[in-house]
């Protein structure tokens, strides 16, 4: 059975835990999509903002694999004891449910 661990300490929060955006990758595809707004892919593109904020560009984070695991997967959830109350409820929250819903894929 495959294990995830997620490692806890001071000052952790749920974007650690579940995922990050690939930031550098999505400034590739923005500088990409600049490049090509002058030529032949102008009028095919798809608005950008969406597509930088999709799942190709997701770093899924240790909670966020065990949870899209195809298999049954141990999640390892080590030292919770160094987390503060808020990362604790946010736990609870999540793995009382056993699932994640994406609440706003894009920043306002």
């Amino acid at each position: 059975m495959p294990l995830i661990r997620l490692q806890c300490y001071e000052g952790i929060d749920e974007s650690r835990a579940l995922y990050q955006w690939n930031e550098p990758l999505q400034r590739m595809a923005l500088e990409f999509v600049h490049q090509s707004s002058a030529t032949e892919l102008s009028g095919r593109m798809v608005e950008p903002k969406r597509r930088l904020y999709s799942t190709d560009f997701l770093i899924s984070g240790p909670i966020l694999r065990a949870l899209q695991s195809e298999t049954t997967t141990v999640l390892l959830i080590d030292e919770v004891d160094k987390t503060g109350p808020a990362f604790e409820a946010f736990l609870l929250e999540i793995l009382s449910d056993f699932r994640f819903r994406f609440r706003n894929w894009a920043p306002s």
